[in-house]
């Protein structure tokens, strides 16, 4: 009887040690952070580089996408097709924009003090977006460097926008509001056959429709649809 008790005491405290290792291991992956996010199967919008700075952009306009160009704000031309011929930024899908990152224009200081005051103005990008259904829009003075990913959406009027986290302060940034107010606010999208808008925004600048596809070309003119 004295054997058959210590034998079942002896079990019991293996099980009770098989048990208090398990709920330590399972506390443990619970507080063991989360890997990096594999982006290895993510399409590349652009040419990807050792020297390109990258953003995970969803497209949420509810429409494919065909054309993509990007210039530095103020620029005339945008840059060559950064989508490849036939390969649609489908809807819903994720991809990586792959953009050369730019420097800011220098600042003119009267002085050595004033040299010091000036901060560095954020390089900003326009971003020319060409839909499946032949709509253009434009994006002003995005602020790339400030994000790592963004919502590319498309708001009432067939204007787009984007949402995103800025880096800088850690608040949600929504160019809605911004886009539609600056196309309203152009006289030109009075007109039937739509138009271009032009003017600063807080957060990426206003939006266009129509104007030229792919930088100067000019085989695009037809504005939003309303």
């Amino acid at each position: 009887m004295k054997n058959t008790m210590k034998k079942l005491g002896a079990l019991l405290l293996a099980l009770v040690m098989v048990l208090s290792l398990g709920v330590t291991a399972f506390a443990e992956a619970e507080t063991e952070p989360a890997g990096e996010e594999d982006l290895s199967a993510l399409a590349r919008i652009g040419e990807e580089t050792d020297t390109c700075r990258m953003v995970k952009i969803t497209n949420l306009t509810g429409t494919d996408i065909m054309g993509l160009n990007i210039r530095k704000s103020g620029e005339w031309e945008f840059s060559g097709e950064l989508l490849a011929e036939g390969d649609n930024f489908e809807k819903e899908e994720v991809s990586l924009f792959c953009y050369e990152p730019e420097t800011a224009d220098e600042a003119t200081a009267t002085d050595a003090e004033a040299e010091e005051e000036t901060e560095a103005e954020p390089v900003l990008y326009d971003i020319q977006i060409v839909w499946t259904d032949w709509t253009v829009g434009v994006l002003y003075n995005v602020e790339l460097d400030d994000m790592d990913e963004a919502e590319l959406q498309r708001s009432w009027n067939s204007l787009p926008y984007i949402v995103y986290k800025s880096l800088e302060s850690g608040e949600e940034v929504n160019t809605e509001e911004a886009e539609t107010a600056a196309y309203l606010a152009d006289p030109a999208n009075s007109q039937s056959s739509g138009g271009s808008s032009s003017g600063g925004s807080s957060g990426g600048g206003s939006s266009s429709s129509g104007g030229s596809y792919g930088g100067d070309s000019g085989c695009i003119d037809n504005g939003l649809l309303w």
